[in-house]
């Protein structure tokens, strides 16, 4: 047997209702189908999400040199786009991003907390 499923039990018991009454319950047990399709990709996402921020949950010292790495890369493309006279992003941007503390501090607060406050409870 496998694991008890009470999502897919009351699908399975909806589907015999529908055939004792002659009724049709596929397109409610279908859109519990889309949802819970719906659900497992935003789930996936998040995870996705989760372990391309995961160097910020690192200890402090790997989670500086991950940040240099970043921040190296990101002055990268911030040149390339001045470069091809694009606008950059202030954050791409060595000139007026020197202050890498502020932006890590920020970056946690605001991106890496509330993904990883949303993602725990739902892996629990």
């Amino acid at each position: 047997g496998g694991y008890y499923n009470p999502k897919q039990q009351q699908q399975q018991h909806l589907r015999s209702l529908s055939v004792a009454s002659g009724s049709s319950v596929n397109t409610a047990i279908e859109t519990d189908e889309k949802e819970d399709a719906a659900d497992r990709l935003m789930l996936m996402k998040m995870a996705l999400k989760a372990s391309d921020l995961g160097h910020s949950m690192k200890p402090l010292r790997q989670h500086i040199k991950w940040s240099e790495r970043i921040k190296d890369e990101f002055f990268l493309e911030g040149d390339q786009a001045k470069k091809l006279g694009m606008q950059v992003k202030p954050l791409f941007d060595r000139n007026k991003n020197r202050n890498m503390g502020k932006s890590q501090a920020g970056f946690i607060r605001f991106l890496v907390k509330p993904l990883f406050q949303g993602l725990i409870p739902l892996l629990r």
